[in-house]
């Protein structure tokens, strides 16, 4: 596979050389995706694939804004924020509750039923990614987060042992998932601690159709 998506800044290149670069992003994501579905022939880590997504996330948003854009380009999908700390008791799994949807397209966030988890509208194939920051996470016993389907099956896990300090966690898999399933992302610090809202939003759990 290509090398990841390297780091673009659009506002350095005007409208036209956005759009242009966009043209060209679109088949990384692709490629990305079509290789998380054989990890044997990916050469990439988890940052590779979240700065991937993201990327292609900001420049869609440009996309619909350029007066020369091409076709839009709208995966189905979500992205879910907190807008503010939560704090995460030592050494017990809390669910991070989602306070507000960065963008939505077929209500996959449905506070009123469920602030803390995703559901998926239809059967298909889903990347899902997950962004989490710590205040602090530092003492034994080890720090994590963690994906599940329905509540019970786990199917991402990003653990890091001993001082680690003030982090970030971050995780991606494809999974299929039917209409009606939902995940949601659980928690430990080894420490009390918060989970931070930095930069750009974190913490974010995003989700994008990848397949049927």
């Amino acid at each position: 596979m290509s090398a990841p998506y390297p780091a673009i800044d659009p506002d350095e290149l005007g409208v036209d050389k956005a759009v242009l670069i966009d043209r060209l992003l679109i088949p990384y994501f692709l490629g990305t995706l079509e290789a998380l579905a054989n990890p044997a022939l990916y050469e990439g880590d988890g940052e590779d694939v979240i700065g991937t997504v993201l990327a292609v996330q900001d420049h869609l948003a440009r996309l619909a804004n350029a007066e020369d854009a091409m076709p839009t380009f709208t995966p189905e999908g979500c992205a879910l924020i907190r807008t503010a700390q939560q704090s995460a008791p030592s050494t017990t799994e809390t669910l991070i509750t989602w306070q507000a949807a960065q963008w939505d397209t077929s209500e996959f966030f449905k506070p009123t039923v469920n602030a803390n988890r995703a559901y998926f509208p239809s059967d298909g194939f889903w990347f899902i990614g997950a962004q989490v920051g710590f205040s602090a996470a530092a003492a034994t016993g080890g720090t994590y987060i963690r994906c599940r389907r329905n509540a019970s099956l786990e199917i991402a896990r990003v653990k890091r042992e001993g001082n680690v300090g003030a982090t970030t966690f971050e995780f991606g898999v494809v999974k299929f998932m039917a209409a009606g399933d939902f995940v949601d992302v659980a928690v430990r610090p080894s420490v009390t601690a918060n989970i931070e809202r930095l930069v750009d939003s974190l913490p974010r759990l995003f989700i994008f159709k990848v397949g049927t």
